[in-house]
């Protein structure tokens, strides 16, 4: 059985391997990169370590929605890469069979 972080963006569920997440913080002010991508909502600093933060939603062609004091941004790290994307809801403590997600 494999875990799953399961979080929402725009009323849809998404979920990643649990093992990938770093660890769910409420959304800080972020830093904007004026050459990033328009899908990257800025960098923030965690301690010590400057990170992007990606807007998945417009990422996947969603239109650009505000963001909300309830949103949360979930620090991921896979294959050596950290990066945080910007959700609307976080489920913590789901498990379910790959065959299910």
């Amino acid at each position: 059985m494999t875990h799953y972080l399961l979080f929402s963006l725009n009323g849809t569920r998404y979920g990643v391997e649990a093992k990938s997440v770093l660890e769910i913080v409420w959304l800080p002010e972020l830093i904007l990169e004026e050459e990033a991508p328009p899908y990257i909502a800025g960098v923030l600093n965690l301690r010590g370590n400057i990170e992007p933060v990606m807007n998945l939603g417009l990422r996947l062609g969603h239109i650009l929605q505000r963001y909300q004091l309830s949103d949360n941004i979930v620090m991921l790290q896979i294959d050596g890469v950290t990066m945080g994307l910007i959700v609307s809801e976080v489920k913590i403590g789901r498990a379910s069979c790959r065959e299910r997600v």
